[in-house]
């Protein structure tokens, strides 16, 4: 099939978008925000010398600031992997600007060339790598952006019956650590639809009860929100911070935990129960809540944290179904401060 030919207004315009491009190279990037800033200051890398990080710090800097590396974990992971490519770079002799660096053909000759490292390594290298270049660096040369893989369905919320079970088995642990744990998933995950990431760092500073008896918690990090807490699971946060000081971690005693919530159910008693808390199930089961009341959608998204309402959509058809939803179920106590 012939190739469609680019009419004179789409080559101007694109002749126009790469002249701004080329012109915003050589201005500096606005600071990030105050953590990853943190991160910049702080890096050294141990595989660079002294006098080249010294010469290639301010660029590489730069490039991570024009980045779109938002991820806690992810953000020094591609600083020390942009560190490695550069130097590799310099030693083949490429000339330190993000014009002449950041191109796809010379990560891929990075990546072949290789070094110490598995295949899965270098593979996860290529593809941080060619991202940071397509944003930072989308010139002529980058090839056109796949397209995301497709999302995994949002899981099922659970009914009312297994809910009944999963608050039993939360308040009946032999462990005080674990029924906490428990508590606090199940709590804030069907009570105020937080995830796994949300609980990461919640301390129980970001736990307090206005004059009118509503619990409230204070969501911290990249989607930071005030949300109420569904009268139905109350019980369930004050029992999970007796005895907490307000510097606790509501979950665990470590900070920087991975699958906190994974753990916490592993560690748990579980008996004859064929039905255990998992936090996107929870998460889902506190949506269904709150779309069955007369709530806008916008309201939703804010409560959610998220600016996409499909997940809204896919627990939609449970909202008629009696074994998940009741015709008292929320009270418009749902809304985001």
């Amino acid at each position: 099939m012939a190739r469609k030919r680019m009419s004179t207004a789409e080559a101007k315009r694109q002749m126009k978008a790469e002249a701004e491009r080329l012109e915003s190279m050589q201005r500096l990037a606005p600071p990030l925000d105050a953590d990853r800033e943190r991160v910049l200051a702080a890096y050294v890398p141990r595989s660079m010398s002294r006098a080249r990080w010294e010469q290639t710090s301010p660029l590489i800097r730069d490039i991570m600031r024009r980045g779109q590396c938002k991820g806690q974990e992810t953000f020094p992971q591609v600083l020390s992997e942009l560190t490695l490519f550069v130097d590799w770079a310099m030693d083949a002799g490429v000339d330190a600007t993000i014009s002449d660096l950041l191109r796809h053909d010379l990560i891929e000759r990075w990546v072949t060339e290789g070094g110490p490292g598995s295949h899965s390594t270098w593979g996860n290298r290529r593809s941080r790598l060619r991202n940071l270049a397509s944003h930072v660096n989308p010139g002529l040369h980058a090839p056109r952006r796949k397209e995301p893989f497709s999302r995994a369905a949002m899981k099922a919320p659970y009914s009312l019956r297994e809910m009944a079970d999963i608050e039993r088995l939360c308040l009946n642990q032999p462990s005080r650590a674990t029924r906490r744990n428990l508590c606090v998933m199940v709590g804030l995950g069907a009570g105020a639809g937080l995830g796994s990431t949300d609980l990461r760092g919640l301390t129980r500073r970001h736990l307090s009860k206005d004059d009118d008896g509503t619990w409230w918690v204070d969501v911290p990090g990249d989607r930071a929100r005030r949300l109420p807490v569904r009268q139905r699971y109350t019980h369930l946060i004050e029992e999970a911070i007796k005895g907490l000081k307000a510097d606790d971690l509501l979950i665990g005693v470590k900070e920087g935990r991975k699958n906190i919530t994974s753990t916490a159910v592993t560690n748990a008693a579980i008996g004859d129960t064929n039905i255990t808390p998992e936090q996107a199930r929870l998460r889902a089961t506190w949506l269904l809540a709150i779309i069955s009341t007369p709530v806008p959608i916008a309201d939703v998204m804010a409560a959610a944290g998220t600016t996409s309402a499909r997940n809204i959509v896919e627990v939609v058809p449970y909202a008629s179904d009696p074994a998940y939803v009741t015709q008292a179920e929320g009270d418009s106590d749902v809304h985001p401060e």
